[in-house]
């Protein structure tokens, strides 16, 4: 499954490239916490383990970075129980503005019984918090 998402930013490119390695909003988001398994942080070829909260329990999503060309872009594949999930990120500044697009593509062990609009809708939902979360931290 494949589809793209996009919002618009009204900052700059450096804050919002700044504020997107910031864990704080990942962490409202749900994350409990990001370990470090090879690498630094969003280089490319790191390999992170997240930890998040689901049904009562907590799962461990495995988060490599393919390709790092921030602030133009960076590429990150998700791994979680036969779940693989690759986001291409890119940042496009216009007019003192940021275009925030998001590739998104998911791969499946098996065939699973959601509507690919459900997907999408959460991506976006996301994407307009990082956007509440960067405009109001200017």
């Amino acid at each position: 499954m494949k589809y793209q998402c996009k919002v618009e930013i009204n900052a700059s490119r450096d804050k919002v490239i700044t504020l997107y390695q910031d864990i704080t909003w990942q962490k409202e988001l749900g994350l409990l916490k990001k370990e470090m398994i090879k690498g630094k942080s969003f280089e490319t070829g790191s390999v992170a383990h997240l930890y998040f909260p689901v049904n009562g329990k907590e799962i461990i999503m495995k988060e490599t970075v393919e390709d790092n060309n921030l602030p133009e872009s960076i590429t990150i594949i998700y791994e979680v129980d036969g779940h693989w999930n690759r986001c291409v990120s890119k940042f496009i500044e216009k007019n003192g503005k940021v275009i925030y697009l998001m590739d998104v593509e998911f791969r499946f062990s098996e065939e699973l019984d959601i509507p690919k609009i459900k997907f999408v809708n959460q991506t976006q939902q996301e994407m307009e918090y990082f956007k509440e979360f960067v405009e109001k931290n200017l």
